[in-house]
């Protein structure tokens, strides 16, 4: 995509700058100051949500076009009088570009993100004691079961799919594949949460939406429970069960969804 006024990159630009979380980089740009507006619209504008121009690579990193800062240039050309504003010959426009945190997939702007967690679930063991003293364990003992929450962020989306609420209290039905994560979570370990959905104007003045979907992770399944007399069979009580009806049938807490409906 070209873009319809003319402009010029400052020398000693581009930059970019790397650290743990990422890659971040930064172009000047010089203008007419009269095509300032412009240029800034066809740099962060994306038709079909896609980012043309506001891409910035550098090796194997790249950022997205995130920020822009508009500066006068040289020497005050009208000086503003009642109802009206100065002007000046050039404009000074600082572009900075986002990490690689985020991704482009089928030319849809996504991020995902994983937050893990733990939480203690009750065990007893037969003939446990104390190994100092060799009195038996009294206390409550337990063990960390390993959780999180997975989240997807779409970014600018003209339309939010209509699973995004109807799927929300599901679990998945069949194995999710990570987008840029390079993981698979199995059939029934994804519990949807409540969506968040924001909505934006874009600089094409379209309306659009950026939502995120949010999936509670459990590493058996949301459909088991913890039973602290189930029976390991090697002398140790506490594990994930499930519940059955009076004629030994599964009982379902959560209903299984079709995850595939919330991908692109």
């Amino acid at each position: 995509m070209g873009f319809s006024v003319a402009f010029e990159e400052l020398d000693q630009y581009p930059r970019g700058q790397w650290n743990r979380q990422g890659f971040t980089g930064w172009r000047k740009l010089l203008v007419n100051w009269e095509d300032a507006d412009t240029l800034i619209m066809e740099l962060m504008a994306y038709p079909n949500n896609i980012w043309p121009t506001g891409k910035y690579t550098f090796g194997n990193d790249f950022g997205l076009l995130d920020d822009i800062k508009v500066e006068p240039y040289g020497a005050v050309s009208g000086h503003a009088a009642d109802n009206s504003y100065n002007s000046y010959p050039k404009a000074l426009l600082t572009l900075t570009y986002a990490t690689r945190l985020f991704g482009l997939k089928d030319g849809v702007l996504i991020s995902e993100s994983f937050s893990g967690g733990l939480k203690q679930e009750p065990v007893t063991i037969d003939g446990l004691q104390w190994g100092s003293s060799g009195l038996p364990v009294t206390r409550a003992i337990s063990r960390s079961v390993p959780t999180g929450t997975y989240s997807v962020t779409f970014y600018n989306r003209l339309v939010v799919p209509t699973a995004a609420i109807a799927l929300q209290g599901c679990v998945n039905n069949a194995p999710w594949a990570s987008f840029f994560m390079d993981g698979v979570y199995p059939s029934g370990t994804l519990m949807m949460l409540p969506t968040q959905i924001n909505r934006v104007i874009m600089t094409t003045g379209e309306q659009a939406w950026t939502y995120s979907l949010n999936f509670a992770f459990h590493p058996v399944g949301h459909n088991y429970v913890w039973n602290p007399t189930f029976d390991n069979g090697d002398g140790s009580y506490g594990g994930d069960d499930y519940y059955a009806d009076s004629e030994g049938n599964p009982v379902y807490l959560y209903p299984l969804g079709n995850f595939g409906l919330l991908r692109l």
